[in-house]
């Protein structure tokens, strides 16, 4: 996984993270539900398929979010996206 945005959503970009800063993601930052294991590779984020686990992403941008609607979409090497909805 490369490339997670965080954005409220009216589409305004918070927080974007590139596969270099995925790749130095702290183990202790990743909580796995499942045998298939979310962890830091040499490029980026490895998510397996079948993985689940949660993510704590630290970040002065997002110490003060207002309450609202945020998305968090995450994009594989393939180009494949996924998103979420947060709520604060």
């Amino acid at each position: 996984m490369y490339r997670p945005p965080i954005f409220p959503c009216d589409q305004n970009i918070l927080l974007e993270k590139n596969g270099k800063e995925l790749s130095e993601f702290s183990k202790n930052d990743i909580s796995n539900k499942y045998v298939a294991k979310v962890k830091p590779g040499k490029h980026s984020l490895v998510i397996p398929l079948g993985a689940k686990a949660h993510l704590t992403i630290y970040d002065k941008l997002l110490e003060n979010l207002s309450p609202g609607n945020y998305e968090l979409t995450l994009t594989d090497i393939s180009g494949l996206t996924w998103s979420e909805t947060i709520i604060i």
